[in-house]
Formats: structure tokens, sequence, C-alpha cells
């Protein structure tokens, strides 16, 4: 059996509701502000885990509907 094998699946972190947005140009040197987005622009909502295993870690962003 590979050492992987042996590895422990540990979840660090879960997020219960996140949300991913299309983030449009930057408008100038000040950045980015969360309120100029719009809502329709919305790609993902879910929950986000993230797990280490072994040496190894991942960032998943689940769909809570499947």
């Amino acid at each position: 059996m590979a050492a992987e094998d042996e590895d422990i699946e540990q979840t660090l972190h879960v997020a219960r509701s996140i949300s991913v947005y299309r983030i449009p140009p930057r408008p100038g040197a000040q950045g980015w502000r969360s309120g100029d987005w719009l809502v329709s622009d919305k790609l993902f909502q879910g929950r986000l885990r993230i797990v280490a295993k072994g040496e190894l870690c991942e960032i998943r962003m689940e769909d809570v509907n499947r």
C-alpha cells in the first residue's frame, strides 16, 4: 500500500454559504468594490470546503443542491 493511500483526508474549514461573481474590469487605480458587482453576474452559490490529505490541500466548491 502506498503512503498516499494511508493519508487521512481532513476537513480544515467549511463555509456553508458562498457566492462567486464575475468581476468586472478594474475601474481604475482604486481597485474593485463588491458593491459594484451585479447580482445577475453570480456564477455559483454553494458551500466551500478546504480539505487536506497528506501534504496536499484542496479548495472544493460544492453545490448543496446535488
